[in-house]
């Protein structure tokens, strides 16, 4: 039996609470690996992987997005927000809560989804906190990049007209993501129609920074995945032209003949937990000055 994590508060800088489960493994220096969800996908859910890899002499860390699970705060007409304050406040806010317990590890973030989005770009802007990032299934979701572009166009530009006349998007009751910020539908729809990264409220251009990323970064897309297909996976890290990227185009071959798309891969935790240690300790030894920085101030 996998030993229990640390439950730890995270409060970010305009006080919204969370906690953070840590699953340390022995060696202390080793690299931490800090998962940020999908919309609506509560930390907890990431579990078995986090596990698979503190087995495997990583470190990993797991923390709920604003508005979900150990959030101090749900989405609401009164309570809005978007990927600006998810950004700016939390991200930032959870690696410091990682730094202040694993000061000599480095930070490699692992995002599946929205969360692989977000932490594209919290990288981009603080390039010096963290070694690299893993992209599980996470994509840009340019409606250009599916097999039924125009389909894809109108059902993420009809949630943000819903978002916009109930005040938030009711996601947990018609059966896609959760309960959603209408700021946050709006900066996905956004991206569903452009491509662009360009959050509301945020004065940053995060389409240049992108380019100047120069960390290694690892995407993993599954052969099976409709809501993150490789060539919307390839969309995303391809505004990153200077980074050290390796795509993993993973088949149902790979897991033993298993239909494995956008969630169930963690059923194949094992399985990836296997590929991401190897890959991370080539990463760490090839990158031993990989070390931690606090970030700058924007």
């Amino acid at each position: 039996m996998s030993p229990s994590p640390e439950i730890l508060s995270v409060s970010s800088q305009d006080q919204v609470h969370s906690t953070l489960s840590l699953y340390r493994t022995e060696d202390a220096l080793a690299p931490v690996v800090v998962c940020m969800p999908a919309m609506g996908v509560r930390a907890s859910f990431y579990a078995p992987l986090a596990e698979a890899l503190s087995a495997r002499g990583l470190h990993c860390a797991t923390a709920d997005l604003r508005g979900h699970g150990g959030s101090s705060v749900r989405a609401s007409r009164r309570t809005n927000f978007g990927y600006y304050e998810m950004i700016q406040y939390d991200w930032p806010a959870v690696l410091d809560c990682v730094r202040l317990h694993l000061p000599d590890s480095p930070i490699w973030l692992l995002g599946h989804s929205l969360g692989g989005q977000l932490s594209a770009l919290y990288m981009a802007e603080q390039p010096g906190s963290v070694a690299g990032l893993i992209l599980l299934a996470s994509c840009n979701v340019y409606y250009k990049g599916y097999a039924k572009p125009l389909r894809t166009l109108v059902s993420t530009q009809f949630l943000r007209g819903v978002s916009e006349v109930l005040g938030y998007l009711p996601g947990d009751r018609i059966g896609f993501a959760g309960r959603e910020a209408r700021r946050l539908i709006r900066d996905w729809a956004r991206n569903a129609r452009t491509g662009d990264y360009y959050p509301e409220r945020s004065p940053i251009n995060y389409e240049r920074l992108l380019e100047a990323v120069t960390k290694p970064v690892l995407a993993i897309s599954f052969e099976s995945d409709e809501l993150a297909p490789a060539e919307a996976v390839a969309n995303l890290y391809c505004k990153m032209p200077s980074a050290e990227v390796t795509h993993w185009r993973l088949t149902n071959a790979d897991f033993g003949g298993a239909c494995v798309g956008h969630f169930n891969w963690i059923k194949h935790s094992e399985n990836l937990a296997q590929r991401l240690g190897g890959w991370l300790n080539e990463r760490n030894a090839l990158h031993p000055e990989s070390t931690l920085t606090a970030p700058q101030e924007s």
